[in-house]
Formats: structure tokens, sequence, C-alpha cells
């Protein structure tokens, strides 16, 4: 019975890094904001802001 409560935490915290990982792109796309090429504006994609911010996990620190 204990052992199933433990995956279900696990699951929650794996489940709340997510969605602040996913929070964490959408504001650095507003910060970095769109990318110009060949007068053809697009949002940045994942690794063009990992690039951008040298691959730091920003949740990880806050949650240290």
């Amino acid at each position: 019975m204990l052992h199933q409560n433990i995956e279900v935490i696990n699951f929650d915290y794996l489940k709340d890094e997510i969605n602040l990982s996913i929070f964490e792109r959408q504001i650095l796309r507003k910060i970095f904001g769109p990318v110009n090429i060949d007068s053809v504006w697009r949002i940045r994609n994942n690794m063009e802001i990992d690039n951008l911010i040298e691959e730091a996990n920003i949740v990880r620190f806050i949650k240290a």
C-alpha cells in the first residue's frame, strides 16, 4: 500500500517539473523574441532556446 503512494508522488513530481519546463520555454520565447530569416519571422525552437541560455536548467535552479 505504501509503495503505491510513493509512485503517485513521483508521478506528480515529474508532472509538475514538465509543466514548469513548458512554462519556462514559453517565457523564454517571449523574452528572446522571434527570428527573422530572409524576411520571414518565426518563433525560436527548443534547441535555439537551449543554446541561448547555455542549457542552464532554470526550474532545477529555483527548486534547489
